[in-house]
């Protein structure tokens, strides 16, 4: 009995302190939700985050405090994400980086940052190509400063200042690269050479020797062609291009100082012509006629019409692309054009005439019998036969006496005019050999009808068509536009008119006709000249007579005091008045687009072929060049090492000496008057000819001097 109170208390002060726990309990998380918000409103992520995520476990129970931690989280990851974005966009790495980390502190998963973090390693990566790039760019390094260039945009076609840095180099190198390599002749002097039945390839490496530059023969340049030259003071180019000529050779240019000679065959031109792409957007011819015009006049295979952009793209040769320019630029010009001021007048006149006596036209009588008197009365008509009986009785009431057009005479005079004009001055701008067309009047609908019968019908179907008639004032022109400013105009006007109607009930057809007047011209007038046509009539004449008493009513003038005569005159003229104004002629003006130089029809080639041959030099006389008699036999001669390959000669050798110098070595007195340096062959018995550079400081050989002497000191063979 005494333990149940103590057992009773205690369960009392069990329950009390649970209670007084779950009290503090709820009241610890809901503090520590409200700093987890507050914290992370300041901008404290972390420490806000920590502090809901122990609100949330202190509740595990309250779905309000789970979905804030959510929620929270959620919105403190996208803010850290847009953070890393905007360090990243101005190239701050290590702020966006740790951005990132951070995020993944928070969802170790969260595929944003990962891919943020690989981005901004690509990036680094970007930034330091860029910047090897744009160093090689600053020293000049173009080569270098493309191919890191390139690479970077392969891995990141979208960098903005990658593309801004392959747009300047490309801009610096934009000329060289559209014109190709080419010859630099820059700082070299003029070349005077004298050859008479000289190795071609011997020729070659005396111009090599003299001016530095590295020639390149083909293989299958033949061994036996033989050059005969006489030049003074002519480029480099050019004296390459007059040896080229003599033997049906071409180059090709390798860089500032190397030149290719091959033979000038279909298959070596396919094996060593460099081709160029040209692009051409056209502004106003049409891409249909210039490539047309391009494989006709260049004879151009490969050409592609881009009717979308409106443009034309070929391949071929730089010197068929530059010809392909002025073509292309002289078909490109913009259309003339026309203004037409047309006056056209529909001009109608009528007049009608109604003047005489109207007289009755007919007189008659007739006879009825008596009525008959009813005992009421009343009559009645007597219908019976008539008897003889009746007609000797016959009194006023049995005779009716009816005249035409009433009984009387009535006087007619009546007179109409008109004069009706009807205007269209339309203004038509036109483009030269396009037709323009202009209508003023109406569209009436004519109905059509097909009947169709169906097997087992009772009646037919009909099909109708509608179609529109036009009626009114057409007019279509279609210039000619000359040079000279005078404009060719083919012209037709057409005036029509609604007649009568023709309308079929059961089939539902409706027809109309049709009044038309036409004409049709082709005129040349000067610009602002104005030109009239007229004169195209159309009358109607009618002479109407009613009423007329026959005899009297066809005596003149008098004539209509017996009947009525109906005169009608009717006359319609169209008058046309047209002045061409010209907009925009044809505004072909420079001389290089109207005529041009084309090559050969073996080699096109852009411009005509001149030597820039100073004037006060001349090619040298062959008759002025002195001559040593041959020998009477030839002797051996020690093997010369050679840079290039030579043909055998003949024993019998030419000296090719300067006309303006003596065939004898001039003293050393005369060495300070020597001409500039010049390069001559030649030619003593027994040894074969050399080709050498003389200048003021090295003599020629003498002839005394011993064959292996002269052989030390030839240059070449």
């Amino acid at each position: 009995m005494h333990l149940r109170p103590k057992t009773g208390v205690r369960s009392a002060v069990t329950l009390i302190t649970l209670c007084i726990a779950t009290l503090f309990a709820g009241c610890a998380s809901d503090l520590h939700h409200y700093q987890g918000i507050s914290l992370t409103d300041e901008g404290h992520y972390e420490e806000g985050l920590a502090k809901l995520d122990l609100a949330r476990q202190e509740a595990p129970k309250d779905v309000k405090k789970q979905q804030a931690y959510i929620q929270q989280r959620d919105l403190v990851i996208k803010k850290l994400l847009a953070l890393a974005s905007s360090a990243r966009a101005v190239e701050d790495y290590e702020k966006a980086e740790s951005q990132y980390l951070r995020v993944l502190n928070l969802d170790s998963n969260n595929m944003a940052a990962r891919q943020g973090l690989a981005a901004i390693e690509a990036e680094q990566r970007h930034a330091r190509m860029f910047a090897e790039a744009q160093a090689a760019f600053k020293r000049g390094d173009m080569v270098s400063a493309q191919a890191t260039v390139r690479a970077l945009l392969v891995e990141n076609p979208g960098h903005v200042k990658g593309n801004q840095l392959r747009y300047q180099i490309g801009e610096s190198t934009l000329k060289e690269d559209i014109a190709g390599p080419t010859l630099n002749i820059k700082g070299r002097k003029p070349v005077s050479l004298q050859f008479r039945e000289t190795n071609l390839k011997m020729v070659f490496e005396a111009i090599s020797r003299a001016t530095g530059v590295n020639i390149l023969v083909d293989k299958d340049v033949r061994n036996d062609l033989k050059v005969t030259l006489f030049i003074r003071d002519t480029p480099v180019d050019e004296t390459l291009d007059l040896v080229l000529m003599q033997n049906q050779l071409e180059k090709r240019v390798l860089g500032e100082n190397t030149v290719l000679i091959y033979p000038q065959t279909a298959a070596k031109m396919k094996d060593y012509q460099e081709l160029k792409v040209r692009r051409f957007s056209l502004t106003n011819a049409d891409p249909k006629h210039v490539q047309s015009m391009i494989k006709a006049i260049l004879k151009t295979k490969d050409v592609f019409l881009d009717e979308k952009t409106n443009a034309v793209i070929i391949r071929d040769s730089a010197q068929a692309i530059r010809l392909a320019e002025r073509l292309v630029a002289s078909m490109d010009q913009p259309e003339p054009e026309v203004l037409l001021e047309v006056e056209l007048m529909d001009v109608n006149r009528n007049k009608t005439i109604d003047l005489g006596v109207n007289w009755p036209t007919s007189i008659s009588w007739a006879f009825a019998k008596v009525p008959v008197v009813q005992t009421d009365g009343s009559t009645k008509a007597n219908s019976g036969p008539i008897t003889i009986n009746d007609w000797r009785g016959r009194t006023g009431q049995n005779i009716t006496l009816n005249v035409g057009n009433g009984f009387g005479v009535a006087v007619k005079a009546l007179q109409n005019d008109g004069d009706t004009r009807v205007l269209a001055t339309p203004r038509i701008r036109v483009r030269n050999h396009e037709k323009a067309k202009t209508m003023v009047g109406s569209r009436t609908p004519v109905i059509s009808s097909a009947a169709t019968t169906t097997q087992g019908a009772a009646s037919s179907v009909y099909n109708t068509n509608i179609q529109y008639l036009e009626t009114g004032i057409k007019l279509e022109v279609e210039p000619t536009i000359y040079l000279d400013g005078d404009v060719a105009i083919k012209i037709s006007v057409e005036v029509s008119d609604l007649g009568d109607k023709y309308e079929n009930a059961t089939t539902g057809t409706l027809a109309y006709s049709t009044t038309t007047n036409n004409a049709s011209t082709v005129l040349r007038l000067k610009d602002g000249e104005t030109q009239l046509l007229a004169g195209l009539l159309r009358g109607m004449t009618a002479n109407n007579g009613s009423g007329k008493i026959p005899g009297l009513g066809d005596i003149p003038i008098a004539g209509r005091l017996f009947g009525i005569q109906s005169d009608q005159w009717q006359n319609r003229e169209i008058v046309l008045a047209i002045t061409p104004r010209i907009i925009r002629n044809n505004q072909i003006a420079e001389g290089d687009l109207i005529e041009m130089w084309s090559g050969t029809e073996s080699a096109l080639r852009y411009g005509n072929t001149k030597i820039r041959i100073p004037a006060n030099s001349g090619i040298v006389s062959p008759t002025a060049v002195p001559t040593l008699a041959p020998p009477p036999a030839p002797a051996p001669v020690a093997p010369v090492p050679a840079a290039m390959p030579v043909a055998p000669q003949p024993a019998p050798a030419t000296t090719v000496v300067p006309a303006e110098m003596p065939p004898a070595v001039p003293p050393p007195a005369a060495a300070a008057e020597a001409p500039a340096p010049t390069l001559v062959t030649i030619s003593r018995p027994g040894f074969s000819p050399t080709v050498r550079l003389v200048t003021p400081q090295v003599p020629l050989v003498p002839p005394s001097e011993t064959p292996a002497a002269a052989a030390t000191n030839a240059p070449a063979q």
